[in-house]
C-alpha cells in the first residue's frame, strides 16, 4: 500500500483553506412558500447569507483569478520552504554521521581469596631452595581488573576501542588497542592492532559474562591478545560466523613484539547454530564451533602457564612479586611450531545452559611431538528465570538482562530480587613433554560450584568455591580455593 507523502497532504490542505476563504458565495433565493399548519421554527442564518436560504439548492461560487494566483505562489513558496528544511535536516543527519561518537567503557573486578593446602601440595608448589618459596599460598584481596578506555565511530564505517588496565602485573598496561573498518567487500569487518585472536568459546567471552570467576584449566592454552590483522563476519541469516587473523606471537602488555626469530600466527574460528529459536525472547539455542591457531614460536620458546583458577597478584617492592604460583606449565625451548584445536558447544534452554570444551595443543620438537590437553564441562541455571543470550553476529555470549533489578537504574533505590544464578564445573589440564627449569608437567582436575547475585544488568556479586587435586612431581596434593567477586561494568 503507498502512502502519501506528509508533507503534500499538508500543502493540499493549505491551497483548499485558501481557495475556498477567497471566493465570494452567492446562493439564490427562492420565494417562500403558503404557511403551514403546525409550529413554525425560526429560518437558521448565517453572516452573509439571507433569511430564507435553501441549504438543498446547489450553488455555484465565482472564483477571483488574482486571489487563485496570490494562493498558488503561496504554496509554492511553503513547498520550497518545507523542501529546504527537509534537505538542511538530512545534511544534518549526514554530517552528525561523520563526526566521531565516543561512548566510554569499564569494570571494576574487586576479588578476596582464600586457600587451603595439603601438606603435599605446598611440596609440591615450592621452590627447588625452599628459601625462596616454600609453597604455601598466602591469602588475599586484589583488583582482578580495574579497566578503563572507550569505543569510538565515525565516518559511519569507522569504529576504534582502546582499554587500559590497571589491575594486571605490569600495570598499569595497554589491553586492547585496536580498529575496525566495517562493511569491506567480501571480508565483512577488518580488525588490525591489539586483540585478543579468535580461539575459543570461553576466552571470546567479555569476562563481564563469565559463568564463574575465572576461566576453566584448559582455557590456559588460549594464545589471548597479540598484535594481528583479522577479518570477521557472518551469513544472512546469522547462523554461522567467521574469524581468520594472522598476528604476532608473544606480543607484551603495550602491544610491542621485535623479533626476526618466528613470532608469527595464523588464527581462526567459527560457529554454527544448528537450531536458533527466534520466539520466545531468543532463549532456546545451540551452537557448534571449532577453533585453530598454527603458530611459530619466537625464538622456539613455548609456555603455556597453569594457574590454580586465581590470579592474585602483589607487589611488595619494585623487584617483589607476591602471586599465586603455576601449578603446571608447558615450557620448552626448542619448539619448531605450536599447533592448537580446540571444540566447543552450548544448549540454552530457557534459564538452563549446558557448555563444553576440549583444547588441544601438539608441540613439534623436531625429533617428536607432544601433545597436552584439557577441557570442561559446567552447567548453570537461573533461578529467577533470565537466560545467557546469544550475539548472533559475533558468535559469543552476550549481556545478561536482569527481569526485575534490586538496584535500579534509574536512581528509584532498592526494587525487585535480581537475577540469582547457580553454577557447577568440572575441569581438567594434562600437560606433557614439557622441558627446561621453568617446566612443570602434571595433571590437575577441579570442580568449581558457583552463585551469582546480579543487581542489576551492570552489577553482580560472585562467589566460588574450587577443590582442586594437582599430580606433579610423583605426588597427589589438594588445593581448595574460596574467592568472592564485586562486578561492576559499564
Amino acid at each position: 500500500m503507498a502512502f502519501v507523502p506528509y508533507h503534500q497532504v499538508v500543502l493540499w490542505v493549505l491551497f483548499l483553506i485558501a481557495t475556498w476563504s477567497s471566493m465570494p458565495l452567492t446562493i439564490g433565493q427562492i420565494p417562500q412558500g403558503p404557511a403551514t399548519s403546525g409550529p413554525v421554527y425560526d429560518t437558521p442564518t448565517l453572516s452573509g447569507l439571507p433569511t430564507g436560504t435553501d441549504w438543498n439548492q446547489s450553488y455555484h461560487p465565482t472564483q477571483d483569478p488574482q486571489s487563485s494566483n496570490e494562493v498558488l505562489k503561496r504554496m509554492e513558496q511553503i513547498e520550497q520552504q518545507l523542501g529546504d528544511h527537509l534537505a538542511n535536516e538530512k545534511k544534518k543527519k549526514d554530517d552528525d554521521k561523520k563526526k566521531p561518537v565516543i561512548k566510554p567503557r569499564g569494570r571494576l573486578h574487586s576479588d578476596a581469596n582464600w586457600f587451603h593446602q595439603s601438606g603435599l601440595n605446598q611440596l609440591q608448589l615450592s621452590d627447588k631452595d625452599p628459601r625462596k618459596y616454600d609453597g604455601d599460598i598466602e591469602d588475599g584481596v586484589f583488583a582482578r581488573r580495574a579497566r578503563i578506555g572507550f569505543d569510538g565511530s565515525f565516518m559511519e564505517n569507522t569504529e576504534v576501542r582502546l582499554d587500559y588496565e590497571m589491575g594486571a602485573p605490569g600495570h598499569p598496561n595497554l589491553f586492547d588497542a585496536y580498529g575496525n573498518l566495517l562493511g569491506v567487500p567480501f571480508l565483512g569487518t577488518v580488525r588490525m592492532g591489539q586483540f585478543r585472536e579468535p580461539f575459543s568459546l570461553e576466552a571470546q567471552t567479555s569476562s563481564n559474562f563469565y559463568t564463574f570467576m575465572e576461566r576453566a584449566l584448559n582455557t590456559s592454552f588460549d594464545p589471548s591478545r597479540n598484535w594481528g590483522l583479522m577479518f570477521y563476519n557472518h551469513n544472512s541469516a546469522e547462523t554461522i560466523t567467521w574469524a581468520l587473523g594472522v598476528f604476532r606471537d608473544q606480543t607484551n602488555f603495550y602491544g610491542a613484539d621485535a623479533s626476526d626469530s618466528g613470532g608469527r600466527a595464523l588464527t581462526g574460528r567459527t560457529t554454527w547454530l544448528p537450531f536458533f529459536n527466534d520466539q520466545d525472547d531468543e532463549n532456546d539455542y545451540w551452537e557448534l564451533g571449532s577453533s585453530y591457531s598454527y603458530r611459530d614460536p619466537r625464538d622456539n620458546l613455548v609456555n603455556y602457564p597453569v594457574k590454580p583458577l586465581n590470579f592474585l597478584s602483589e607487589f611488595r617492592s619494585s623487584s617483589l612479586q607476591i602471586a599465586t604460583p603455576n601449578i603446571l606449565q608447558l615450557y620448552n625451548e626448542n619448539a619448531e611450531s605450536v599447533q592448537l584445536l580446540g571444540f566447543e558447544s552450548t544448549r540454552t534452554m530457557g534459564p538452563l545452559n549446558l557448555q563444553a570444551e576440549y583444547i588441544g595443543t601438539w608441540v613439534d620438537l623436531g625429533n617428536r611431538t607432544n601433545l597436552s590437553h584439557g577441557s570442561y564441562a559446567q552447567a548453570s541455571y537461573f533461578i529467577t528465570g533470565e537466560h545467557r543470550r546469544w550475539n548472533r553476529k559475533l558468535g559469543t555470549f552476550a549481556p545478561t538482562k536482569v527481569n526485575t533489578p534490586f538496584l535500579s537504574n534509574k536512581g528509584k533505590g532498592f526494587q525487585g530480587t535480581g537475577a540469582w544464578e547457580i553454577a557447577i564445573r568440572w575441569c581438567d589440564i594434562n600437560i606433557q613433554g614439557a622441558e627446561g627449569n621453568r617446566a612443570i608437567p602434571g595433571y590437575a582436575r577441579a570442580t568449581t560450584a558457583g552463585l551469582n547475585w546480579y543487581l542489576n544488568d551492570n552489577v553482580r556479586m560472585m562467589i566460588n568455591a574450587s577443590p582442586l587435586q594437582l599430580h606433579s612431581k610423583s605426588m597427589v596434593g589438594d588445593l581448595n580455593v574460596f574467592q568472592s567477586r564485586l562486578d561492576i561494568h559499564f
